[in-house]
C-alpha cells in the first residue's frame, strides 16, 4: 500500500513539474522577437518658432518590450519647410535599449532644426523612426511643429505726408499704408497717433481708428488729417505711431515705430535804414541799418554792403549778426562818402547772407533807400544844423580833452 502512495506522488510532482515547464515555454515563445516602443513628443523651443529661424526638438523613447534591442539609433526625417545643418547630425545613436526600459529610463533625443525663411504659417510635421544596426527602421513617430511670424506679420509701408511740408498753424494730410505679410487674416488692427509732445493735433478726428480685418497680403491705407500749432519751430517733429491688432487665434499683437512731419517757414525778415547822420551828396558820414528777423530762427546771418558809383565805402564792407531767433534785432553800421550827384536819393545795394534752420544757405541782394537833400531842404528841415551842432560838439569834446592834457602836465612839472 505504501509502495503505491509512494508512486502515486511521485507521479503526482512529475505531472506537476511538466506542467510548470509547459507553462513557462508558452510565455518565453510569446515573448521571444517582440518589442513594445513608444515615442513621446515633449518639446519644441521655440514655440512657436519663426520662419527662418531654428527650433530645437525633443522625444522620448521607451521599451514598454520583454526584449532588449542592441545597437540601435534615433533617425529624424525631414521635408520641406525643415533641414539640419549636417547629414552626420540626422542619427543619434543609443545604443541597447533594453527590455521595460521607460519613465525615468526612457532615452531622450534632440535636433536642432532649421525652419526655411520662406515656410508657410501654420503646422508641418517632423518624422522620427528607430533604427537597427542593419540601418532597418521599426517603429516611427511624427509631431506637428508650430510655424508662426511673431515679428512683423504687420508692416507699416511708409507715412505719406501732404503737403511734404507744412508751414506754422497750416494743415497736414497724412496716409499710413498697412500690408499683412501674415499668411492669415489679422482682425482689430487698431492705428494710434502719439501726439503728446508734438505740436500737432487732429481735425474732425480722434487719435485712433480701427480696422476690423486686413486680409493675408492686402494693402490698407488710414488716413488722419493734423493742423500744426502756430508756434511750431521749422524743424522735423517726430510722431510715434502704434499698431495693436490680434490674429485669427487670438493672439495679440503690438508695434510702435515713429515718423516725421517737416514743419518749414520761410525765412522773412526786415532790412531797413535805422539811423543816419549823411544827408547831402559830396559828404561822408554813417549809415546804420537794422536786421529784424520776423519768422524762423536764421543761423550765420552777416550783411555785406555793395560797392556802387554813387558812393564809396570808407569802412569795413562787412557786419557779422550770428544766429537770430524769431523776433530778434540787429543794426548794422557802415561808413560811406557820398560822390556829387543830382540823385535825391540813394540806393545802398546789401547782400545778406544766412541759413536756415535746415542748414540751407541763402543769399539776398536788399537795396536799402536813403534820401539826400539840397541845402535849401537841410536848412527847412534843420538837418543842416543839426548836422552842424553834431560838429561843434565833437569839436568841443576835442578842446577840452586838449586842455586836461596840459592842466595834467603843468602839475606834473610843479
Amino acid at each position: 500500500m505504501r509502495r503505491i502512495l509512494t508512486l502515486l506522488a511521485c507521479l503526482l510532482l512529475l505531472a506537476g513539474t511538466s506542467l510548470a515547464l509547459t507553462i513557462t515555454t508558452g510565455e518565453d515563445e510569446a515573448t521571444i522577437g517582440k518589442n513594445d516602443i513608444q515615442f513621446t513628443f515633449l518639446s519644441q523651443d521655440p514655440d512657436p518658432v519663426e520662419p527662418g529661424k531654428f527650433v530645437d526638438v525633443r522625444w522620448k523613447i521607451e521599451n514598454y518590450g520583454s526584449s532588449s534591442l542592441p545597437n540601435v539609433s534615433a533617425r529624424i526625417i525631414l521635408d520641406y519647410p525643415f533641414s539640419i545643418d549636417s547629414k552626420d547630425n540626422i542619427e543619434k545613436k543609443i545604443g541597447t535599449l533594453g527590455s521595460r526600459q521607460i519613465d525615468d529610463d526612457g532615452v531622450i533625443v534632440k535636433w536642432r532644426v532649421k525652419v526655411d525663411e520662406n515656410a508657410v504659417e501654420g503646422e508641418e510635421n517632423i518624422k522620427i523612426a528607430l533604427v537597427l544596426e542593419s540601418g532597418a527602421s521599426i517603429n516611427s513617430d511624427e509631431a506637428a511643429i508650430s510655424i508662426e511670424s511673431r515679428e512683423k506679420l504687420l508692416a507699416v509701408d511708409k507715412v505719406t505726408a501732404t503737403p511734404s511740408e507744412v508751414r506754422p498753424g497750416g494743415e497736414v494730410n497724412l496716409t499710413v499704408e498697412l500690408e499683412n505679410l501674415a499668411d492669415a487674416n489679422l482682425e482689430n488692427v487698431q492705428v494710434k497717433l502719439d501726439l503728446d509732445n508734438t505740436p500737432f493735433a487732429t481735425i474732425g478726428s480722434t487719435t485712433k481708428k480701427i480696422i476690423k480685418k486686413i486680409k493675408s497680403g492686402q494693402t490698407t491705407k488710414i488716413g488722419f488729417s493734423l493742423v500744426a500749432s502756430a508756434e511750431s519751430d521749422s524743424t522735423i517733429h517726430k510722431i510715434p505711431l502704434i499698431v495693436e491688432y490680434s490674429d485669427e487665434s487670438g493672439n495679440d499683437y503690438n508695434l510702435t515705430t515713429t515718423f516725421g512731419i517737416k514743419v518749414y517757414e520761410v525765412p522773412k525778415y526786415i532790412l531797413a535804414l535805422e539811423d543816419t547822420n549823411l544827408y547831402k551828396a559830396g559828404s561822408r558820414g554813417e549809415v546804420v541799418v537794422s536786421f529784424s528777423n520776423i519768422a524762423s530762427d536764421l543761423n550765420f546771418v552777416s550783411i555785406e554792403l555793395m560797392e556802387s558809383p554813387d558812393y564809396k565805402i570808407i569802412s569795413n564792407t562787412i557786419s557779422y549778426l550770428g544766429n537770430l531767433e524769431s523776433d530778434d534785432f540787429e543794426t548794422a553800421e557802415f561808413k560811406i562818402y557820398a560822390l556829387d550827384t543830382d540823385k535825391k536819393e540813394l540806393t545802398l545795394n546789401f547782400l545778406v547772407s544766412y541759413r536756415d534752420t535746415y542748414n540751407n544757405e541763402f543769399e539776398d541782394e536788399v537795396p536799402v533807400k536813403l534820401r539826400l537833400y539840397t541845402k535849401d531842404e537841410l536848412a527847412k528841415y534843420g538837418l543842416e544844423e543839426q548836422a552842424g551842432k553834431t560838429k561843434y560838439f565833437v569839436l568841443l569834446i576835442i578842446v577840452l580833452a586838449v586842455a586836461y592834457l596840459i592842466l595834467r602836465r603843468r602839475k606834473k612839472r610843479k
